[in-house]
């Protein structure tokens, strides 16, 4: 696990995020016969003051050197988490690089939206009460992968899972979670995982 080398906001100011361990964790999964996956989880800095704003740009920066040293190219990646992000908030504009730099994809983009990026401007949020799966809310949530040299991840389906993480108390999170359903080919095997 690996702090964030920048935060902003602490004693319950802008979100209090230098007083949480936020960050990034690094996994590698050994699927067998030398093949790997790297899994990466996040939780960027929250906040929409010009502070915090900067600090999660440069989150979301380290965590793009990271992976690009880490999982160089050929090597299959899962990023996965709380980029507290949107693609339609202008000040997140950097969120779109884990797919430019590291040569990423997000699962909901490609799955959901139909492979459309979407454009900054107005929040994409009607149907995240009654449809969180669906193209009409875009989710701070997300996840991104990689294939690699002999590994295929092929995301299958993509949820939020409103009802299964609450109870007769209400919600069990302060976020619906999000699950990806991937298809891993690695050399010649083909088995299927979920990703929350």
């Amino acid at each position: 696990r690996t702090q964030w080398e920048d935060c902003f906001g602490s004693f319950g100011q802008a979100g209090s995020d230098c007083d949480t361990n936020k960050g990034y964790s690094y996994a590698r999964f050994d699927l067998g016969d030398g093949f790997q996956v790297d899994v990466y989880n996040l939780h960027a800095d929250a906040g929409q003051d010009t502070d915090s704003q900067l600090a999660r740009r440069n989150n979301i920066d380290q965590l793009i050197a990271a992976i690009n040293t880490r999982s160089p190219a050929g090597t299959a990646v899962i990023v996965m988490g709380d980029t507290n992000s949107l693609y339609t908030r202008s000040p997140d504009d950097n969120i779109d690089s884990l797919r430019s730099g590291p040569g990423l994809t997000d699962v909901w983009v490609e799955l959901v939206n139909g492979g459309v990026v979407p454009a900054p401007g107005a929040e994409i949020d009607s149907g995240c009460d009654t449809d969180p799966s669906g193209p009409d809310c875009e989710m701070i949530d997300k996840v991104f992968y990689r294939s690699g040299d002999g590994v295929i991840l092929t995301p299958l389906e993509y949820s939020a899972l409103k009802t299964e993480f609450s109870d007769a108390g209400g919600d069990l999170s302060d976020h619906i979670p999000v699950a990806v359903l991937f298809d891993v080919f690695a050399g010649s095997t083909t088995t299927t995982s979920t990703t929350t």
